[in-house]
């Protein structure tokens, strides 16, 4: 939810910096958005939203949606190489410092392991899970 708002602030050039987004489109699965509403958040930002469950559905909305950026947080699943081929800027934000920790449940493994410190890792996507 918070990466939406953040691209919210950023979908005019009202600051003159030259950096904004046109327009913004949110695809994730249905079953991963039970813990937010991104249908009301994304209604609220004046986002598109499209939640679907098949990669072929997730394909579809991308390639119609034809991104510039593809922007990843919070996506439990690996992006298909068929919607990472759509762009070549791609980016995740991953919720551990990488390369420890790497795919899901990166917040259980740092707790298991008694890990001092932690972080968020931003990252380029290519195809191999969590290695740009």
């Amino acid at each position: 939810e918070q990466v939406l708002r953040e691209l919210s602030a950023h979908t005019s050039d009202s600051k003159g910096s030259g950096c904004y987004a046109s327009a913004v489109s949110c695809i994730s699965h249905a079953s991963q958005a039970k813990d937010c509403d991104l249908r009301e958040v994304c209604s609220a930002l004046g986002f598109k939203c499209v939640l679907a469950d098949s990669n072929a559905k997730i394909l579809e909305a991308a390639r119609d949606f034809r991104p510039d950026l593809i922007v990843s947080a919070s996506y439990r699943k690996k992006i298909p190489l068929s919607v990472l081929s759509l762009c070549s800027e791609r980016i995740n934000f991953h919720p551990s410092l990488l390369p420890k920790h790497r795919g899901c449940w990166s917040g259980f493994w740092c707790l298991f392991e008694g890990d001092a410190e932690t972080g968020v890792t931003c990252h380029r996507m290519v195809e191999e899970f969590d290695a740009g």
